[in-house]
């Protein structure tokens, strides 16, 4: 993802355009309806194995994997209790977080 971010080199304007599609789309899709079928846990795991970040063969990225499962957990606890704005901007501001680390290092 670093080399991406550097490849690409956005303006926080673009940063907070992603995040913003990202958060948007993924929990109105994720949340507003697979949550709604499969149940919260299988629909955190299955957020992460999209994303491709449960890769067995790259230990580094496994944890990391699995950190993101309790991170969609979040997400979809929030969608729970406080609807699927909660859930929108977590995810929002989580994602202009890490865009904002990468592009810093």
């Amino acid at each position: 993802m670093k080399g991406i971010m550097d490849d690409l080199d956005p303006q926080w304007y673009h940063i907070l355009f992603y995040s913003f599609c990202a958060g948007f789309g993924e929990e109105v899709l994720f949340r507003g309806a697979v949550q709604h079928y499969i149940l919260l846990w299988p629909t955190a795991v299955i957020f992460v194995l999209i994303h491709g970040y449960l890769n067995i063969k790259d230990k580094t990225m496994l944890l990391y994997g699995i950190f993101l499962i309790f991170i969609s957990g979040a997400f979809g606890y929030l969608f729970k209790f406080l609807g699927i704005y909660a859930a929108i901007s977590a995810h929002f501001i989580y994602d202009v977080v890490m865009f904002g680390y990468m592009k810093r290092k």
